[in-house]
C-alpha cells in the first residue's frame, strides 16, 4: 500500500503497520513526521535509529523482534536504508515476511520503491509512504496550510512570493514563515509586505532585477546585484540556473503575448499571480527572440567554463557584460 505522507498519521493510529518504507527524496518531511512519531511514542528504551552499512540485517531484526519495554510499542528507524547490503536486505525480508506486532520497522531510504529490487519487495508486503519532491502548485498550499497550524493567515500574493523566494526547498520555506510568524508579532496576518520586507535576499526579486538590468543595458547596475548574490553565498551553477529559469520564463510569456494571449490567461498557463505576470509581460517586452537565443548561448558557454576550471566570479562577471551588450 502507498500513502502520502499526509496521511501516515492517521493511519498509524486507527491500523498501525509492522513495517513502513519512507522512500523519496522530500528529506525535509521525513525528518519532520519522523521526530513527531518519535515524540507521539514517546519511546525512550524502545526506540533504536540504526543506518544501512553500518548496522547488519541480523542486528535490525533482533532489535526489531525485541519485546517493548513499559510501552505496547517498539520503534526501529533504518536511516539509509538504500546503502544496506545485500546479505543484510535478504535478512530483512526474510523477517517482514512474519514481523512482530509489537514494533514498527521505519525504513527510510532516498529511493523510489518501483527502482530498486529489495525496496520493491519491502513496498508490495509494507505501507510505502511517498516522500516526492513537492509538484510547485502544491508549495502554495501547503504554506498556507503550515502557517495555519503557526496561529496565523498567510495572504495568497504572500505565500506565491514566499514560494519565489525559496523554490521548493521546503526545509528553507518552513524557516522563513516561521521567522515572519514571529516578526508579525500578534498580527495574525502575513501580508505580500511582510515577505518583501522581511524575508531579504529574494530568489526571484534579485533575480528579476538581475535580468531587468540586463534588458535594460545596466551594467554597472547588474553587476552590482551579481556581486550581492555571490556575497549571499550563492555559487555560479545556482546563479546560472536561476538566471536560466528566468529566460525561459520570459520567452514563454513573450510567445504567449505574440499570440494574442491576455494577462489572465498567461497567468493561467503559467500558474502564477496576475500581478507577476505582468512584471514578466513588461520584462519580456525589453528582450528580442534573438537576444534570448544569445542568453541562453551565453549562460550555457558560462556553465560550462564555471565546470572547467575557470575562476567563478570571473566567468560570471563576463557572463552579465556580454548579457548587456547588443
Amino acid at each position: 500500500m502507498k500513502l502520502g505522507y499526509k496521511e501516515l498519521s492517521g493511519h498509524i493510529e486507527e491500523n498501525p503497520s509492522p513495517v513502513y518504507l519512507f522512500s523519496g527524496q522530500e528529506n525535509f518531511l521525513k525528518e519532520e513526521l519522523l521526530r513527531k512519531l518519535i515524540s507521539k511514542f514517546s519511546l525512550g528504551f524502545n526506540l533504536d535509529v540504526l543506518y544501512g552499512g553500518e548496522s547488519s540485517g541480523e542486528d535490525i531484526v533482533s532489535r526489531a523482534l525485541t519485546f517493548p519495554f513499559g510501552t505496547s510499542r517498539r520503534l526501529v528507524v533504518v536511516r539509509s536504508a538504500e546503502q544496506l547490503l545485500d546479505v543484510d536486505r535478504e535478512r530483512i525480508l526474510s523477517y517482514i515476511e512474519n514481523p512482530s506486532p509489537d514494533t514498527l520497522l521505519i525504513l527510510v531510504a532516498e529511493v523510489k520503491s518501483g527502482s530498486d529490487r529489495f525496496f520493491s519487495k519491502v513496498a508490495e508486503v509494507s505501507v510505502e509512504i511517498d516522500f516526492r519532491t513537492m509538484y510547485e502548485n502544491e508549495v502554495v498550499p501547503w504554506l498556507v496550510s503550515r502557517a495555519r497550524a503557526l496561529g496565523k493567515r498567510l495572504t495568497p500574493k504572500a505565500a506565491y512570493e514566499l514560494k519565489e523566494l525559496a523554490g521548493r526547498d521546503l526545509r528553507l520555506l518552513a524557516n522563513e514563515l516561521e521567522k515572519l510568524s514571529i516578526e508579525v508579532g500578534e498580527r495574525k496576518e502575513i501580508k505580500l509586505e511582510d515577505v518583501q520586507t522581511l524575508a531579504g535576499g529574494s530568489r526571484v526579486n534579485t533575480t528579476f532585477e538581475l535580468v531587468d538590468a540586463i534588458g535594460r543595458k545596466r551594467r554597472n547596475l547588474a553587476l552590482r546585484i551579481l556581486s550581492s548574490l555571490i556575497q549571499q553565498g550563492k555559487a555560479a551553477p545556482e546563479i546560472i540556473g536561476l538566471l536560466a529559469w528566468q529566460f525561459r520564463r520570459l520567452w514563454r510569456v513573450k510567445i504567449y503575448v505574440e499570440k494574442g494571449m491576455q494577462l489572465h490567461e498567461i497567468a493561467k498557463v503559467l500558474k502564477i499571480p496576475g500581478f507577476h505576470t505582468r512584471g514578466l509581460i513588461a520584462q519580456a517586452g525589453k528582450f528580442s527572440h534573438e537576444k534570448l537565443r544569445e542568453s541562453f548561448t551565453a549562460l550555457l558557454e558560462t556553465d560550462v567554463k564555471t565546470k572547467s576550471g575557470e575562476a567563478p566570479a570571473i566567468a560570471l562577471e563576463l557572463l552579465i557584460v556580454r548579457l548587456c551588450q547588443g
